[in-house]
């Protein structure tokens, strides 16, 4: 016999793409038969839920795979871009073609899968239009959603702002402003703003409560929401 077949398997292609710099997804091409001489291949990266942004380079990774003679096995390294969009898990194909001489294909393809692993935190008003009261504290509610990748923890800052209101308008003599935290596995979670009631006769004021600094892994969906404080 002096010819060979080439296979190629994923070794280590199933796995978390990262928030920045690039990870690597291995394959390997191994050769079985004739090992005598030289022999190659070409293989290409391909799958419709992939395109040249999820790679360095902004295309879709090729190359060729070369045995020296007695040379049994060969790494393949497909390096992913890591990101912080928050998307599906994408599915893509390394596959084999073009043998050289003396050559052929048995394994033609293998395949890998980037793992989102980022999340997006968004907030919206949930209870937060109503009185202030006379005395007391009234709880102004917002609700912030995590979607995405829930594996880990994540956390935001998050504070009161508006041209309507100020310090005074709440228990503690200061804009409220807080941390919003997730553990893993979580969704969602409630901020509460106290307002504190008076008996002074004034305009209804809006405020708007807005997320910002977001943990590693996450990024900010809808960045604020409103409430308004109404005069009663």
């Amino acid at each position: 016999n002096d010819d060979a077949s080439l296979s190629i398997a994923a070794t280590s292609a199933d796995k978390a793409e990262g928030q920045s710099g690039t990870t690597a997804f291995t394959f390997a091409v191994t050769r079985t038969g004739d090992l005598s001489g030289a022999a190659s291949a070409s293989w290409a990266v391909t799958g419709p839920a992939v395109s040249g942004a999820d790679f360095p380079g902004d295309e879709m990774p090729s190359g060729v795979v070369s045995f020296a003679a007695g040379e049994s096995s060969k790494v393949v390294t497909v390096d992913v871009a890591g990101d912080t969009a928050v998307e599906s898990n994408e599915a893509f194909t390394v596959t084999l073609s073009d043998p050289s001489v003396g050559a052929v294909i048995e394994t033609a393809s293998a395949s890998g899968v980037i793992g989102n692993d980022d999340a997006s935190l968004s907030i919206a008003a949930t209870d937060t239009d109503k009185a202030e009261g006379q005395s007391g504290v009234a709880a102004f509610t917002f609700t912030v959603t995590r979607a995405g990748d829930l594996s880990g923890a994540a956390s935001a800052q998050w504070v009161v702002g508006g041209a309507g209101v100020d310090g005074a308008d709440f228990t503690d003599g200061e804009l409220p402003s807080g941390v919003v935290s997730f553990a893993a596995g979580e969704n969602s979670k409630v901020i509460t703003v106290d307002v504190a009631g008076d008996t002074a006769v004034e305009s209804d004021e809006a405020f708007t409560v807005t997320l910002s600094d977001p943990g590693a892994g996450a990024v900010i969906g809808t960045a604020s929401a409103s409430g308004v404080i109404r005069n009663d």
